[in-house]
């Protein structure tokens, strides 16, 4: 009788068992679990494995995002989410909304030519030449003085802070508030520092300028807008990767190069004394970025790193942390063995504080071009 008992009970449990997986691989699911839209724009979200009529939608903060029987509508620039609920649970969905207006204008250069030779300058960021960037193009006849630079009258004065200073050939002042000196030689007096160009030795400036007059225009030109892919790789599996997404974009590709190169024992997982492993357990750990990289102009960024201890190498914290990411939509990629993005490219987005950040992307190795082609083809509706 006892085993009959025992063997009825184990087959109730092996039942509720059975029931339990087949509830787990039909439990609801939301179909998106982040959507980032731009205000005005509308995306919809489902519950899947529920009863459409049965599900409870509601937003956080309807003032930046509402819903409506799992219609979002976009209304402010923000970050909200979106919650389902369905028989007791709920499921959420983050929801970030951006203003187009407020992403910054594509990046704009103030460019100078003397008789039609393009000059590459550095400008100073002083109010003298916020001030003369209202009057652009503006076009200067220029006069020798001196033998040491060409004058030009702008017709208007502009704000100023002169100081005694030494201008060199090539420097760009504003004297006396209302003209522009080009230097191709040295004088001492009261200027106000615009510029100086670079590139151009003091013989080639005296051929340029050492002239009765020459005509100067100062212009604007806008640069165009780049997209790149910035990763770091050490064993070869993400620069792979990389290369593809560049390839197939046409974006800019940049490694990010460690000051300190790691070697292969540096990543013994079963060492617990190694550097990465040292560096990954201590989330202020920073290792230092060899090479300069610069993002202007970049409006789409390809971030792309290995996964190491289920995390970003922090060498992605110093990358993220020491860049300004405003306007720019970021996309993560990720490589590793078994383990996924995860959290990462969260931490990273966090770290940043700015960025226009879509939902990451993790490939295995030996993953082929298509794949990775599909991939970047699908981040359009996102």
């Amino acid at each position: 009788m006892k085993k009959v008992v025992s063997l009825i009970i184990v087959a109730f449990i092996m039942v509720l068992l059975s029931a339990g997986t087949i509830y787990a691989a039909s439990a609801p699911k939301l179909n998106r679990s982040s959507i980032q839209l731009q205000k005005g724009e509308t995306a919809e979200l489902s519950l899947k494995g529920a009863k459409a009529g049965k599900v409870k939608w509601s937003s956080k903060n309807k003032a930046i995002a509402e819903v409506n029987k799992g219609v979002v509508t976009a209304k402010e620039a923000g970050t909200t989410k979106i919650i389902a609920r369905y028989k007791g649970k709920k499921y959420v969905c983050k929801v970030v909304v951006t203003d187009p207006a407020d992403v910054p204008d594509v990046d704009e250069k103030m460019i100078l030519t003397i008789d039609g030779t393009k000059l590459d300058v550095t400008w100073e960021n002083n109010e003298s030449v916020e001030a003369l960037k209202k009057l652009l193009p503006l076009t200067l006849s220029m006069s020798e003085y001196g033998g040491f630079e060409q004058v030009g009258k702008i017709g208007t004065s502009l704000p100023n802070n002169d100081e005694r200073i030494t201008a060199n050939a090539g420097d760009i002042v504003l004297y006396s508030g209302d003209k522009i000196s080009v230097f191709y030689d040295s004088n001492s007096w009261s200027y106000t520092r615009l510029g100086r160009i670079a590139g151009k030795s003091k013989a080639e400036l005296k051929e340029l300028l050492g002239k009765d007059s020459v005509t100067a225009v100062i212009s604007v030109e806008k640069s165009p807008e780049r997209s790149m892919v910035v990763y770091f790789s050490q064993t070869g599996t993400t620069k792979g990767i990389a290369e593809m997404i560049a390839d197939i974009t046409g974006a800019d590709l940049i490694r990010i190069e460690p000051m300190v190169p790691y070697s292969s024992k540096d990543l013994d997982y079963n060492d617990d004394s190694t550097r990465a492993t040292v560096e990954q357990n201590d989330l202020s750990a920073r290792p230092e970025i060899k090479n300069e990289i610069s993002l202007e102009s970049c409006r789409t960024l390809y971030l792309g790193y290995p996964i190491w201890w289920g995390q970003a190498p922090r060498i992605m914290d110093t990358f993220v942390e020491g860049h300004d990411l405003t306007g720019i939509t970021v996309i993560p990629f990720c490589t590793s063995g078994s383990s996924g993005i995860g959290n990462s490219a969260g931490r990273l987005e966090k770290l940043a504080g700015c960025g226009i950040w879509k939902t990451g992307k993790r490939f295995p190795s030996g993953v082929d071009k298509s794949s990775v082609r599909e991939w970047i083809e699908s981040l359009n509706g996102e």
